[in-house]
């Protein structure tokens, strides 16, 4: 594999390249898929554009492919870069505590160390889902 090719914008705090095109923040290695693939922005809505080198400032082409939220995630989980804070005992005290009340879903981000979003798709069934 080609070596990573590192973007040399401005960072942000998770080490991605920013910048701004059309009057919109944008990140770098986005652009570098979408100039390599012949796209627009539009093409790519709602879409991740990961890395397979894990290396978040990095804008090879070669290195960069499409997927979804999940399928990223996923993938973070599979290379054990994902540290996992929620299980199901705690999953499901969350969900009763919320029903119950007097708490609130920032409360619980907080105490849990998640963000949140992912109180909320914990909470919509959205994540943790039990069939």
């Amino acid at each position: 594999m080609i070596d990573c090719i590192e973007t040399t914008r401005c960072r942000d705090t998770a080490g991605y390249g920013r910048l701004r095109v059309k009057n919109k923040d944008r990140f770098h290695h986005r652009l570098a898929y979408i100039e390599a693939n012949g796209l627009q922005w539009e093409d790519i809505d709602g879409l991740c554009v990961c890395h397979t080198c894990d290396n978040p400032p990095c804008v090879n082409p070669e290195h960069l492919f499409l997927g979804t939220h999940a399928s990223n995630a996923a993938d973070k989980v599979r290379k054990g870069r994902a540290a996992r804070k929620l299980d199901w005992e705690k999953v499901r005290e969350i969900r009763r505590r919320y029903k119950v009340g007097g708490v609130t879903q920032k409360g619980l981000a907080d105490e849990y160390g998640v963000t949140s979003g992912m109180i909320r798709h914990v909470i919509r069934n959205r994540m943790w889902i039990e069939l």
